[in-house]
């Protein structure tokens, strides 16, 4: 197989070890998160994609969402948005902040 991927929940805690095992099999990487976030109201509007997940699971506090890291810069993100959720925040991160 020509590359893998693996994500851990709400951490990346095997990614380093997992990109160098996968480095030395010459498989490309793919690392990434399942982040549990809070539901959002204002995000689940009869437009949205998300609408019929959120309304299907109206008792859940939460949710998954799964990101990919494409490259450093998309790790480099990961690694920071794992850190606001342990830290408590609950604000959406927008491009522009990581601009």
């Amino acid at each position: 197989m020509p590359a893998v991927a693996l994500t851990d929940t709400n951490g990346l805690y095997a990614a380093v070890q997992f990109y160098k095992l996968a480095q030395e099999s010459k498989v490309k990487a793919i690392v990434g998160v399942a982040l549990d976030v809070s539901r959002l109201p204002e995000l689940a509007t009869r437009h949205s994609p998300l609408a019929t997940s959120f309304h299907e699971k109206r008792n859940d506090a939460s949710m998954q969402l799964v990101l990919l890291a494409v490259d450093m810069e998309g790790y480099s993100n990961l690694c920071q948005l794992v850190t606001l959720r342990h830290l408590g925040h609950n604000k959406i991160v927008t491009e522009h902040e990581f601009g």
